[in-house]
């Protein structure tokens, strides 16, 4: 296997083609040592569903936005997999790839992968965009078409190459950043805000987001008692996996409170009014170590509180009721 290369700026054929100058900061890469943007390949390929970049010569490339540096293992296999051509290629002029192996978490196509639509397209980018599988993300092709991305302009990663003329590949931008870019996040915020276009979108909306007993994590074993002691605060728990992507997305931008155990569902926590309340549910022990949505929270002055789960019950979660009282008090 040839030599897996860090992130393009180690090719020399590479060309620094747009950066979020749009808010007044260049932004800082995951790693904080590359401008995030879009970087330009001539005639290069991607092969199967996780995304792997090969230059013209057939070089595979795995970059910064494929999260995959640290798993050289995974990269092997996978490399392995896709090695050989596979059916007739699938020819475009132009494309942006935002694909990558975390694109089946909400989360990260929310934080990491959108926000590089909007960068292209206020840079003018007029080309085609690479999906991850449609039936493993459909919330992909949901949220393009609610930021008015025709469909004739998406093209979906399978098990066949997609050959570019000119292909686009966002450095490794990430939520888990989004404190340090904040200018930018916020850019990002009002973008999607802004294509919501909620009648309520000032509204003072308070919710629990709620998890079935059939969810497999992060279920919370009291939820009966937390949704009486919400109830009194003027909070109603909602199930975000009944409403679409549009209705919960205007939902969050009507919301004031937000309660919910961690998880993806937290990321709409971005698109809340400004200065709202946000109180987290952990399962375990040393939260500090995914404090994602606390420094999220950075991006809009939201008040942030968080709650670890009562002794250790393997990834479900006990909410102490009473400092559950307490932090409501306080905050509403």
């Amino acid at each position: 296997m040839p030599e897996v290369l860090r992130s393009l700026k180690d090719l020399s054929n590479v060309g620094f083609v747009a950066y979020p100058r749009l808010t007044g900061q260049v932004c800082c890469d995951m790693y904080g040592d590359l401008p995030y943007g879009l970087f330009t390949l001539p005639r290069a390929v991607v092969r199967g569903e996780h995304g792997f970049v090969f230059t013209n010569e057939r070089l595979p490339i795995v970059e910064q936005n494929a999260g995959l540096l640290r798993k050289k293992k995974f990269v092997r296999a996978k490399f392995d997999e896709v090695s050989e051509s596979i059916g007739e290629p699938l020819r475009v002029g132009e494309l942006v790839s935002l694909v990558s192996r975390c694109n089946d978490c909400f989360w990260h196509w929310m934080m990491d992968n959108l926000p590089k639509v909007m960068l292209a397209e206020e840079c003018g980018f007029k080309g085609a965009y690479l999906l991850p599988p449609s039936s493993k993300t459909p919330w992909a092709t949901e949220s393009m078409k609610l930021m008015r991305i025709s469909s004739e302009r998406l093209v979906y990663a399978d098990q066949r190459e997609v050959e570019a003329d000119r292909l686009y590949v966002p450095s490794y931008f990430c939520g888990f950043n989004a404190h340090h870019n904040i200018p930018f996040m916020k850019m990002y915020r009002d973008w999607v805000r802004a294509a919501i276009s909620a009648d309520s979108i000032h509204g003072e909306e308070r919710i629990f987001i709620g998890r079935r007993e059939s969810a497999k994590v992060r279920r919370v074993v009291n939820q009966g008692d937390v949704e009486q002691i919400l109830k009194g605060y003027g909070v109603r728990t909602l199930y975000f996996e009944d409403l679409s992507l549009r209705a919960q997305l205007e939902l969050a931008c009507a919301t004031k409170v937000m309660v919910a155990p961690h998880g993806s569902g937290l990321s709409h926590s971005l698109f809340m009014n400004e200065r709202s309340v946000l109180i987290e549910f952990f399962p375990y022990k040393g939260h500090q170590a995914c404090d994602c949505y606390e420094t999220l929270s950075q991006v809009t002055n939201h008040r942030y509180r968080s709650l670890e789960s009562v002794g250790d019950r393997a990834g479900d979660i006990e909410v102490n009721l009473e400092d559950l009282n307490k932090i409501l008090t306080e905050e509403l």
